[in-house]
């Protein structure tokens, strides 16, 4: 079949070279990533019907039970791709290495079968690097966010925040207070998010770092975290080496296992639709929480098969050397990671505060003042300079980011009044901007308030609200 001229530039590069791996590293990121889109739905809550988001479910439990079809696996990156664009900017961080292994698999899916051949391990093997990278990089800004002086403070840490909530989810177990091990838990966290990329670089220590990295986020997965580490789970599966899988897989016993998951997947689907039908208007933040309890008992539901996939993660890490295990074809796929790792620098870059990999990192940057330890940035624009005080509205949500006291960006004001006009009905508000005070008794009406956002406001910019006072973990 003759390539379409579209996709001659990934024609011409070394695509028909790409071995066709034969090992068990296909079915086993299959397995893994349909499980790790399930809970991306549960904790995202998108109510079931006609949309991406149960189209990304429905492709998972076929790849579950099909995990050596290219077409399920094809639908579910593409299913889940469409959502996560669908929802941007509204999109966790786990959600935005899930955008890059879509941008990267799919074109070159449709490039492999314009020529005539759909080889599963060859297919995997040609967007693994862009995954590969993209996990360092988040790996990297994770860990960078978090250097500064009040996640170094052991009354307000993420660090310590963080592991409450993992102590919440293993409580019937004697672990101790986080405030008794505050530093140990801050100088753990960095030392863990640092090691595990420049572990999983070198040949030498890649295995170490896949140990590593898959108790660290064994153990988060019991805390409000089981999508991220799902994610997380999956893609270091990449990072394995095709002799560790030969023999460890028994997919029939798979597909048992995971059929618990799948039952208790899509309870939680019908039964947080049912929820939100009656309530997601009035109370979008309930619906949010129940969201959440769904997808905690999930991650339980999730344990057999990590249970099984475990043992075969860890094994042996990838020999090949870095240049080779990160080697993209075509080079073109390079420009996804550089994207990634620009999404994790817009902090400092006067753009968006959120979903930018400084999760838990007490990370602030905004009213041209910073808390990191390097207090260097190159502010392209004054957004985070131009900061809001909410101080009345008769809506709920912006009602009760009054009562807090908390400042947001005018721009971030401005995507969450519009979000709300085209959610619901008109309301009033009254908000403070550079000393002077706006009544504003109609937000539909307001010129400036109720005025259409552009593009990238609407689909990439997202700031967080700012606490007055350090209250703890804020980000």
């Amino acid at each position: 079949m003759r390539t379409p001229a579209a996709l001659a530039w990934y024609a011409a590069s070394p695509v028909e070279e790409w071995p066709s791996v034969k090992d068990d590293r296909y079915p086993l990121f299959a397995v893994l990533y349909a499980g790790a889109a399930i809970l991306e739905q549960a904790q995202m809550g998108t109510a079931f019907g006609a949309n991406a988001g149960t189209a990304a479910l429905v492709a998972a439990v076929a790849t579950l039970f099909f995990p050596r079809s290219v077409l399920a696996l094809a639908a579910l990156v593409l299913a889940q791709t469409a959502h996560f664009a669908i929802a941007m900017p509204d999109i966790p961080n786990a959600g935005l290495l899930h955008l890059a292994l879509g941008l990267a698999a799919l074109p070159l899916l449709v490039a492999r079968t314009a020529r005539g051949s759909v080889d599963g391990p060859a297919w995997l093997e040609g967007f693994a690097p862009v995954v590969r990278v993209g996990v360092l990089v988040v790996y990297f800004w994770a860990t960078w966010h978090k250097l500064n002086w009040d996640f170094f403070d052991p009354a307000n840490s993420c660090a310590v925040a963080l592991y409450a909530k993992v102590r919440w989810g293993l409580r019937f177990l004697p672990l101790p207070r986080a405030a008794s091990i505050a530093w140990p838990l801050i100088i753990a966290t960095i030392v863990v998010e640092g090691g595990i990329p420049a572990l999983l670089i070198s040949r030498r220590t890649r295995h170490l770092g896949l140990v590593l990295a898959l108790a660290f986020h064994f153990v988060l997965g019991f805390g409000t975290f089981y999508a991220f580490s799902a994610t997380k789970v999956a893609v270091l599966a990449l990072f394995v080496s095709p002799r560790a899988t030969g023999s460890g897989l028994r997919l029939r016993t798979w597909r048992v296992i995971v059929l618990v998951a799948i039952l208790v997947a899509v309870g939680m689907r019908l039964g947080y639709s049912w929820h939100a039908e009656r309530s997601i208007l009035a109370n979008l933040a309930g619906v949010r929480a129940i969201g959440n309890q769904f997808g905690q008992r999930l991650w339980w539901a999730y344990l057999p098969l990590l249970v099984v996939a475990i043992p075969v993660l860890l094994r042996a890490g990838d020999a090949r050397p870095a240049r080779e295990l990160f080697a993209h074809r075509p080079r073109i796929l390079l420009a996804l990671p550089v994207v990634l790792f620009l999404n994790g620098a817009t902090p400092y870059l006067g753009l968006k505060t959120e979903y930018s990999f400084a999760m838990y990192s007490n990370l602030r940057t905004e009213g041209g003042a910073t808390n990191h330890f390097v207090p260097f940035q190159l502010e392209l624009s004054d957004l985070q300079r131009d900061l809001v005080e909410i101080v009345e509205s008769s809506h709920g949500r912006l009602h009760a980011l009054a009562a807090s006291r908390q400042a947001l960006p005018f721009a971030e004001l401005r995507r969450r009044v519009g979000k709300a006009l085209a959610t619901g009905g008109d309301f009033s508000i009254v908000y403070s901007r550079g000393g002077r005070r706006f009544v504003v008794p109609s937000a539909a009406a307001d010129p400036v308030l109720g005025a259409p956002l552009g593009l990238v406001e609407r689909k990439l910019l997202r700031f967080r609200s700012i606490p007055f006072e350090n209250a703890g973990c804020a980000h």
